[in-house]
């Protein structure tokens, strides 16, 4: 269910800031790694897949189209929380300290300048409300899909509501 690997892959969405797990905690990063090569053994082989990645202080940018070369752990979710939903069942704390970036520009360009208009107009709103975070993190969260700006509670509120599915953006909401 767990286990120490190395992953060679290109970041695939928009890398967001998640909720610290304490309040002592480093800031943390949520992205998809579309996984090319991996080394379990000190032999590194061909694969194929995608993983959410979590990397807790990466000190550094971390951007859609970045191929990296990634040390961490690896977590079969489904093995580990058999009978709860996964929208990616594979899941990796990276090691940031041994973490290498090895190119960029690895993305559709249409797709980066998306990404990049996105947490330009993410950085608006926190100026426009900057003495109410409550409000932009909602605002946020419906106009540019940043769930991790929505507190605890307001997302449990949704949830309990059965209108949590309102902050899927789709085409119709765009």
């Amino acid at each position: 269910p767990a286990e120490a690997i190395v992953l060679v892959g290109t970041i695939v969405d928009d890398p967001v800031p998640q909720p610290a797990v304490s309040p002592d905690a480093q800031e943390s990063w949520g992205f998809i790694l579309a996984v090319e090569q991996a080394d379990r053994t000190g032999t590194p082989v061909r694969a194929h897949g995608r993983v959410r990645g979590r990397w807790d202080d990466p000190g550094g940018e971390v951007r859609y189209g970045q191929r990296w070369h990634v040390p961490g752990v690896l977590r079969d979710q489904k093995r580990l929380r058999p009978g709860t939903y996964h929208r990616h069942r594979l899941e990796m704390t990276i090691n940031g300290a041994d973490a290498r970036p090895l190119e960029s520009g690895q993305g559709n360009p249409l797709v980066a300048a998306c990404f990049r208009a996105r947490r330009e107009a993410s950085r608006i709103l926190d100026a426009g409300l900057a003495d109410q975070p409550e409000k932009a993190g909602l605002l946020k969260a419906l106009m540019l899909g940043y769930r991790s700006d929505l507190s605890r509670e307001l997302k449990e509120t949704f949830a309990i509501t059965g209108t949590l599915h309102i902050f899927a953006i789709s085409g119709l909401h765009v």
